[in-house]
């Protein structure tokens, strides 16, 4: 038989050649002895994979494989590794920010190939890539080394927005229009805050960037003052279909701005200009396209947008298009059925808490959760519900208050023609101060059985057996958050 026996070594193993040269030395006389001992009949030999398998194929034509992963991997009974999947969120975050920024700053510098910029672009891939290592993305790290990364990954995504404003300007040919004037929609002070819309005060140019190898249409949202009349022009000096709806936060609708939401087309690969330019009045319709604004758990504060009577709130908030319908429980804000193409499936959602209290708790690597089962944060909890619905897009904004903690679910169904109208996206923010894990749970008519397919990063499904012989950890597949 040939057997594959590895030497094992942490994460600081070889870090220097005196550290191999021990191992090599401590290991050779072993080596020997077993080699030199016929009555042991074997024979060891340093070797690389390629060397196993090579062996194994020169003995057998037949060589059984595994199909599959090794997910979720557990290094002992009960320790299953993965905890790193929901560890730091934040910094998984940002990092899907900045490659996102990156992807858009390179195609734009392939076109300005501006000279002063090659430093401050290969440094942002640089940072980037750092993260990628397996104490990085994985939020493994030491406090003060992801601060480090928080720190450098930031001021990637700065460089990114100031390299694609200057490649644009470049581009455009037209610098007199952008000036210093010139700011993302979206703005972010420091690596410790999330991306804010940045609220815009007065008549404004847009510059949209699709750095999509196709013709798309996506749904554009802008943040701007309440008490600003505008419409949204392409280059063809067309009016564009829109909707305006109330700026709400954590639940609290915000009376000093307001969100514009267009669909732009977007040719492939290109840059957009488009004028957002007080309303004119011939076209005053665009009153008629402003949300209709509800709430079925709140009395309504004075608003401009058009208040449906709570009365019509009193059963289902329904949530949709003509091939997708998204119905939520009125009292509760859970979801309760998705319909598409004629097949509804029934949902009962809930929001899950995992505690971790006996060692080793759940962290940075292992998601440990007590025994028993979780705890239900949407139980005996009446929750804020805000419903807007337009022309572009249907929204229900439902908050969850605890003691000190909050808890926002933002379901967002698009009115779009093809796939990007045919999901509906949810939104999850919560700032809870407790140690443990939140879990969102659905539960559907679907007959599925012992049978589980999980999304594998979004290449591929996988298919498992729940196993209910393991713990709840062995049975878990969690995604990145």
């Amino acid at each position: 038989a040939v057997v594959n026996a590895e030497y094992g070594g942490g994460d600081f193993a070889y870090a220097n050649k005196d550290a191999l040269e021990d191992v090599y030395h401590n290991y050779k006389p072993m080596l020997e002895y077993i080699n030199n001992n016929t009555e042991l009949n074997t024979q060891v030999k340093w070797a690389t994979v390629s060397d196993y398998f090579d062996h194994i194929r020169e003995r057998s034509d037949n060589f059984p494989s595994l199909s599959g992963d090794f997910f979720t991997y557990a290094d002992r009974l009960d320790h299953y590794w993965s905890g790193y999947f929901t560890t730091r969120p934040f910094y998984k975050n940002l990092d899907r920010v900045l490659e996102s920024s990156l992807r858009r700053t390179e195609i734009l510098f392939s076109f300005h190939r501006d000279k002063e910029g090659v430093a401050e672009l290969t440094a942002a891939r640089n940072a980037l890539s750092l993260f990628q290592h397996h104490d990085g993305i994985t939020g493994t790290a030491k406090p003060w080394v992801v601060e480090d990364y928080g720190t450098r990954l930031f001021k990637a995504y700065k460089a990114c927005e100031n390299l694609s404003a200057a490649a644009i300007r470049h581009i455009m040919k037209n610098k007199e229009t952008f000036g210093k004037d010139f700011q993302p929609t979206r703005q972010r002070a420091d690596f410790k805050e999330l991306e804010k819309q940045r609220v815009i005060e007065k008549p404004a140019e847009l510059v949209i960037v699709s750095t999509i190898a196709r013709k798309t249409s996506a749904v554009q949202v802008v943040a701007v003052k309440s008490h600003l009349n505008l419409e949204v022009i392409n280059s063809r000096g067309e009016v564009l279909l829109q909707q305006e709806e109330p700026t709400i936060e954590y639940g609290e609708v915000k009376h000093d701005s307001k969100f514009i939401v267009f669909r732009p087309e977007l040719p492939s690969v290109s840059i957009n200009r488009f004028q957002l330019r007080s309303l004119k009045q011939e076209n005053l319709q665009l009153r008629e396209k402003r949300s209709k604004f509800s709430s079925p758990t709140q009395g309504m504060h004075k608003t401009t947008f058009e208040v449906v009577s709570d009365k019509t709130m009193c059963t289902d908030i329904i949530l949709g298009t003509e091939k997708l319908v998204i119905k939520l429980n009125c009292k509760s804000g859970r979801l309760k059925s998705i319909s598409k193409e004629g097949k509804t499936v029934a949902v009962n959602q809930e929001v899950l808490f995992y505690t971790s209290t006996k060692l080793p708790r759940s962290g940075a690597y292992l998601f440990y959760p007590d025994s028993g089962p979780s705890r239900l944060l949407t139980e005996n909890v009446r929750p804020k519900i805000v419903v807007v619905k337009g022309p572009m897009r249907d929204r229900a904004v439902v908050t969850l208050k605890f003691e000190e903690s909050k808890l926002v679910l933002t379901y967002t169904v698009n009115h779009l023609n093809g796939l990007e109208g045919e999901y509906m996206d949810l939104e999850i923010m919560s700032d809870l101060h407790e140690e443990g894990d939140l879990a969102i749970r659905l539960e559907t008519d679907i007959k599925s059985g012992d049978n589980i397919f999980t999304d594998l990063n979004g290449h591929t499904i996988q298919h498992h057996k729940f196993n209910e012989k393991l713990h709840t950890q062995g049975n878990f597949f969690p995604m990145p958050s």
